[in-house]
């Protein structure tokens, strides 16, 4: 009797591994991929508007997928889709079908606002008569937070360096001079 349990409760691991692996990789074959992300979030003064590119990937399987997409930000209303489109479809082994946001602050946005952007995908599938069949989603979430944007002062650091390699350069050029002169 034991050893009947023990073969029962194997064949039912068995089934919850099998089902778990079948499961990632299902989760798996498709996903978004953004430059911003939490801990790295979109900075925006008040005022400001960017466009904003995430790319969708499909690496795993071996079939073309289409999605219908919708972003979310609460009741904020400042991000908008302008590559707006029915179904974006994303070819097999492809990582960079984008879809464009354009993320605007208002000039009113107080500095240290944080605002949270979603994009949400739907997968569908064509089905006889036109229908479209929904089958899996998946959603990015990205932080957007105001802020005083500083521009770099590229400039004096470019001097800097400029200097500084001419220096480098006509101290090689010395050395060089003197020890070509002493073996003369």
């Amino acid at each position: 009797m034991d050893i009947v349990c023990a073969i029962k409760m194997n064949k039912n691991y068995l089934i919850m591994l099998v089902g778990l692996v079948f499961a990632f990789t299902i989760v798996s074959a498709f996903g978004i991929s953004s430059s911003y992300f939490e801990g790295n979030p979109l900075v925006l003064g008040p005022g400001e508007s960017k466009d904003v590119s995430l790319a969708l990937q499909n690496n795993i399987g071996d079939k073309d997928l289409s999605f219908t997409a919708s972003v979310s930000d609460g009741d904020s209303g400042i991000a908008k889709i302008i590559n707006k489109k029915d179904k974006y479809k994303v070819p097999f082994g492809t990582e960079n079908t984008a879809i464009d946001l354009r993320v605007s602050i208002p000039n009113t946005a107080l500095i240290g606002t944080e605002y949270s952007v979603s994009v949400n995908l739907n997968q569908v599938r064509d089905t006889e008569g036109g229908m479209l069949e929904v089958s899996g989603n998946i959603m990015k979430t990205f932080p957007v937070l105001v802020g005083e944007v500083v521009e770099a002062e590229t400039g004096k650091n470019t001097l800097l360096i400029i200097v500084i390699l001419i220096s480098i350069l006509a101290i090689i050029l010395i050395i060089g001079y003197l020890i070509f002169r002493k073996k003369k």
